[in-house]
């Protein structure tokens, strides 16, 4: 169902970051030491300097709530709500989701995924729940035939969830062509409003923590969209935090945008496993499609 669209989120391409095998989103995972007294301030600051500050900012934080909205010109409106932490220490999130086909919740616990949706399908015999480790949960929603199971689970623009915001900030530092757009206030808020844009190309090469395999079978999916460029507009608030981000990818088959907002960042994220009377680990019992 969405095979060519989890292979374009496997390269960061939607809500916060992309597909890497062990680590925080774009292969630049691990946490910065503080800033310290030393950094300058918001009017001193190049473009790049203010988005790496905000993705040391945001690993700090380790945790937000989220609010995305995702509007794709083949499979239309997804929006999700709630919180999730990240980091190699804490990987947890609890999420809602609202698609046109119907709504669904993940839950990520001990590195576990948990699935309920409306179109589970009629092989979970009742249960409302499916288990998945996170590369099984990818594989099902690329349409991997090899895991025997359904497409759809949570797939990589669900898993990148849990990955934490702070990937694209580091890749467009890196090879994105950075403009100051000026103040803008987020939720009422004070925020300075800055756009990034970078090839294809150039945004996939950079994210190491991205397998030749994958990066190619995303600069396979750019080309048959008409895709050459992401731009990601950012806000990022007199806290360093990043509270707000749009990306755009713009191809001659149609345009992708999705809208992500933070908020209470650092905030504690519980989130309680599923009754296991109730859950199909799909390790265990694929489905048949």
């Amino acid at each position: 169902m969405r095979t060519e669209r989890a292979a374009a989120l496997a390269a960061a391409l939607l809500i916060l970051g992309g597909l890497t095998a062990c680590s925080t989103v774009g292969g630049q995972s691990s946490r910065s030491p503080g800033t310290g007294a030393a950094v300058k301030g918001p009017q001193k600051r190049t473009p790049q300097e203010a988005l790496q500050l905000a993705a040391q900012v945001t690993d700090k934080a380790g945790s937000a709530r989220l609010e995305v909205d995702e509007q794709n010109h083949e499979y239309g409106h997804s929006t999700v709500t709630g919180a999730a932490a990240w980091g190699e220490d804490r990987s947890s999130a609890g999420l809602a989701i609202t698609q046109d086909r119907g709504k669904g919740e993940v839950r990520v616990v001990d590195g576990s995924y948990y699935a309920s949706y409306d179109w589970l399908p009629a092989e979970f015999k009742g249960r409302h729940w499916a288990k998945a480790s996170r590369e099984l949960a990818e594989a099902l929603d690329s349409g991997d035939t090899s895991t025997g199971g359904p497409k759809s689970l949570t797939g990589v623009w669900l898993t990148s969830l849990t990955e934490g915001p702070s990937g694209p900030l580091r890749l467009m530092a890196k090879v994105g062509q950075l403009t100051l757009v000026g103040k803008e206030p987020v939720a009422s808020a004070a925020a300075t409003h800055y756009r990034a844009t970078a090839s294809v190309t150039d945004y996939s090469a950079a994210d190491t923590g991205m397998s030749d395999a994958d990066r190619a079978a995303t600069l396979a999916y750019y080309q048959g969209q008409g895709a050459q460029t992401i731009t990601f507009d950012f806000w990022i608030n007199d806290a360093n935090e990043l509270v707000k981000s749009v990306e755009t990818v713009q191809g001659t088959a149609g345009t992708d945008t999705v809208t992500t907002s933070l908020s209470q960042l650092g905030l504690s994220v519980p989130v309680q496993i599923p009754p296991a009377a109730d859950t199909v680990d799909l390790a265990k019992q694929p489905v048949t499609r």
